[in-house]
């Protein structure tokens, strides 16, 4: 049996800004937050039960950019208007699911 570990997914295709389908442009916004989340994470010792993964596509072209947690018996959460503003608020967020019952005081954690 494989041991699955709590994950983040950026949707790398997210456009860089609100519109009807994806951006052919590189790098896009999720590419960007993807990279600011990578590079940001050895910050956060909390998160080596977890890892940050990119997905092609969340189908939240309309509120770019996507980002969803995902663990075994625990809750998919799913949230959009990300930016690479939000990088300590996505990986303080992910470190609380990733190591509770998948429980998260989003008031206590986004302030």
């Amino acid at each position: 049996m494989t041991n699955v570990k709590p994950t983040l997914f950026v949707c790398t295709n997210c456009p860089n800004e609100r519109k009807a389908g994806p951006c052919e442009l590189s790098p896009t916004e999720g590419s960007n937050l993807l990279k600011a989340l990578t590079d940001a994470a050895p910050g956060y010792p909390t998160l080596q039960n977890g890892t940050i993964a990119p997905v092609k596509c969340m189908g939240g072209c309309q509120t770019p950019c996507s980002v969803a947690f995902t663990a075994p018996h625990k809750e998919a959460l799913l949230f959009s208007h990300m930016t690479t503003n939000h990088v300590h608020d996505i990986l303080t967020c992910f470190a609380t699911y990733s190591n509770n019952n998948g429980v998260v005081n989003l008031p206590a954690i986004m302030g």
